[in-house]
């Protein structure tokens, strides 16, 4: 037979119990802080890799920037360099693949409101009845040369009208013709001009009237 237990037996008992229980709970509220501490303190390590790695992106972004500024500057420059030995070549006697003209333009450029239209042109010779524009580039590729033979001189055409009636020869010059850019341009009838430090070389084999 069960011997049955006194009220204060079951009592010390059920508090005994109660106690047991806490101190579990107090156990598994422990291990969830510890494993919260440790998720905080991984997600502070991740926030702050990615700071890092946001100041190294923004640097590696400015120093690009900055590269492509200095080799722009260069390409210029060259660029520049190209178009002045062009200009005091044909300005010295005023004469290009043998046709001599009466002025020459340099930077000539034009914007017309009424037909939204602008265009810049390098080198710009004249005389009554031809006209000789020049193109110059540090590198002439096939883009500079098939933009040349058609919609800079169809905006020519269109924002100086006055020169309506004259015939166009067409040359691209630059230190270097990348690609097949050189034969392209043979090909559409442009003279292609090497530059040599000041000197030019160009021949007139193939030229066209534009």
């Amino acid at each position: 037979m069960k011997e049955k237990l006194t009220f204060e037996e079951r009592f010390d008992k059920l508090m005994s119990s109660i106690e047991e229980s806490n101190e579990k709970s107090n156990k598994e509220h422990e291990k969830v802080m510890k494993a919260h501490e440790k998720a905080m303190k991984e997600i502070a390590e991740i926030r702050a890799m990615q700071k890092e790695n946001e100041m190294e992106s923004k640097k590696l972004r400015d120093s690009i920037k900055e590269t492509n500024r200095n080799i722009n500057g260069i390409s210029s420059s060259n660029g520049y360099i190209v178009e002045d030995a062009i200009y005091t070549a044909v300005k010295k006697d005023m004469t290009f693949a043998d046709v001599e003209f009466y002025d020459v333009f340099r930077n000539l450029n034009k914007h017309k409101k009424t037909i939204n239209k602008k265009g810049e042109y390098d080198i710009v010779l004249v005389n009554c009845e031809l006209l000789a524009i020049l193109e110059a580039k540090y590198k002439v590729n096939e883009e500079d040369v098939e933009k040349l033979a058609t919609s800079q001189i169809e905006k020519f055409r269109l924002l100086f009208p006055e020169y309506q009636n004259h015939k166009i020869i067409l040359g691209i010059g630059g230190m270097g013709f990348e690609g097949d850019s050189f034969d392209k341009a043979k090909q559409l009838g442009i003279i292609p001009i090497r530059v040599f430090g000041e000197d030019i070389e160009y021949n007139t084999e193939g030229m066209k009237m534009f």
